[in-house]
């Protein structure tokens, strides 16, 4: 009857702890994640809102570097307006 409910109890903690997502990390390369996970290219695992974070800041850095890249197309196509990058450029 003890064994039982020892068993019972490390079910449950082991439940709770996989609904809570705590156990994502371990078990996204099996593919049995609670919440949805993905990895970067440098092999960093990402689970949850720390992804929802993630996602959000490359896409403001990707913002940042269209930005300057625009900003350096424009400076280019004022020195130089004959470019070929610069056609329909106003």
């Amino acid at each position: 009857m003890r064994k039982r409910w020892i068993i019972v109890a490390v079910v449950g903690v082991l439940g709770l702890l996989y609904f809570s997502g705590r156990m994502d990390h371990a078990l996204y390369p099996l593919g049995l994640n609670f919440t949805t996970c993905a990895r970067n290219g440098f092999g960093a695992t990402f689970c949850g809102s720390e992804l929802t974070a993630y996602e959000a800041r490359f896409r403001g850095i990707q913002r940042q570097e269209q930005n300057l890249q625009r900003t350096i197309t424009q400076e280019q196509c004022q020195a130089d307006p004959s470019l070929s990058i610069c056609a329909g450029t106003p």
